[in-house]
C-alpha cells in the first residue's frame, strides 16, 4: 500500500489533490517553475483534440500552447512546424518529435513521471521510433478526426447522414 502511495505522490503532485491524502507532503512541482511553449496545428483536428487534452491536464498553467497559423512570429518556418510537434524550454533551444513531448510531460504533474522517464536515451529512442511510425499514420488519422468532427456536429443539430 506504501508504494502505491509512493506512486501516487509522484505522478499526482498538484497540491490539492495530495492534500486529500496526507497534507504533509510536499509537492514535485510549483507554478512557478519554468514554463514550456509548443507549437500546434489548429487546423488539424487530431492535433486540436490532443492539444485539449493537454490543456486540460496543465493544472499549473506551466505550458504556453501556440496556434502556429494566429502566432505573430514562429521561430522556425511554418512549413516546418507543420511537419513535427515542437516545444521550447527557456533557455533551452528548441526541440521537436519525441523529444518535444517528453519535455511537455515533464511540465504537466499527471504525465511528469514519463517525462522523466524519457530522459533515458533508450527510452527516448523507442518513442521517437513510435512517433515516427505515427507521423506515416497521421493524415488518415487527421481524415478520421474530420470526419468525426462533422458527424458530432450534424449529431448535435439532428442531422445524423453522416
Amino acid at each position: 500500500m506504501r508504494a502505491l502511495l509512493t506512486i501516487f505522490h509522484l505522478i499526482f503532485t498538484q497540491k490539492p489533490l495530495v492534500s486529500r491524502l496526507c497534507s504533509s507532503w510536499p509537492t514535485l512541482m510549483t507554478p512557478s517553475q519554468a514554463r514550456i511553449s509548443v507549437w500546434f496545428d489548429s487546423r488539424c483536428p487530431l492535433c486540436v483534440r490532443e492539444i485539449a487534452v493537454m490543456r486540460r491536464l496543465d493544472w499549473l498553467n506551466r505550458v504556453t500552447f501556440v496556434d502556429i497559423y494566429a502566432a505573430e512570429s514562429c521561430p522556425l518556418d511554418t512549413e516546418l512546424l507543420l511537419t513535427r510537434f515542437h516545444a521550447k524550454e527557456p533557455g533551452r533551444p528548441i526541440v521537436s518529435g519525441a523529444e518535444a513531448f517528453a519535455a511537455l510531460w515533464r511540465h504537466l504533474p499527471l504525465l511528469k513521471l514519463f517525462g522523466e522517464l524519457a530522459r533515458a536515451p533508450f527510452v527516448l529512442r523507442c518513442l521517437e521510433a513510435a512517433y515516427a511510425k505515427f507521423l506515416t499514420h497521421r493524415p488518415k488519422l487527421q481524415r478520421l478526426f474530420k470526419w468525426q468532427r462533422k458527424a458530432d456536429y450534424a449529431n448535435r443539430r439532428g442531422n445524423s447522414n453522416y
